[in-house]
């Protein structure tokens, strides 16, 4: 502001969205800032426009039809290569069998590292046909899911059985 506007600091009746637009473009282009570094920047001067409302400082929401371009999150995943090269890569150190497997099992059944942690053996199930089945709920959500657990993740729970009930 102090470089275009001359200004150190602006009152909040002097925001409008053309400075919302302009302040966007800035931070995109002369600050060379991430898009979702701009989004961050852009909510937080949001949050404050917000209260100034609130308190009845400004009537008016100069963010009222804004919403910043927000570039498409691309999933990253392993392909089947990188799992199995992940699988026999030898390790040096006993106890990281152990967590390569924990993360071995997250990524064949899609449990998540809190969800897997509060897995018991209580959780598991055995159908009619003697599909070995996990049921919980999740942690965050409070959901219940079940899911059939395929054979790796049958061996790992059997592997880190031999692991853990020693202890």
């Amino acid at each position: 502001m102090s470089e275009r506007l001359r200004l150190s600091d602006i009152p909040f009746s002097a925001l409008d969205r053309s400075f919302i637009d302009k302040f966007d473009l800035y931070l995109r282009t002369e600050r060379r800032l991430a898009p979702n570094t701009v989004v961050l920047y852009m909510s937080r001067l949001h949050t404050v426009i917000n209260k100034a409302i609130a308190a009845g400082i400004i009537t008016a929401d100069p963010f009222a039809g804004y919403e910043p371009p927000r570039p498409e999150r691309r999933r990253r995943y392993l392909t089947r290569e990188e799992l199995q090269r992940l699988m026999n890569t030898p390790l040096s150190v006993p106890r990281l069998y152990f967590v390569r497997d924990l993360f071995l099992f997250s990524c064949y059944t899609g449990i998540s590292y809190g969800d897997m942690c509060r897995l018991t053996a209580a959780n598991l199930e055995t159908a009619e046909d003697g599909t070995v089945w996990i049921k919980a709920t999740r942690e965050k959500t409070n959901v219940e899911f079940e899911l059939p657990l395929l054979d790796l993740p049958l061996h790992l729970i059997d592997s880190a059985r031999q692991v853990v009930e020693p202890l």
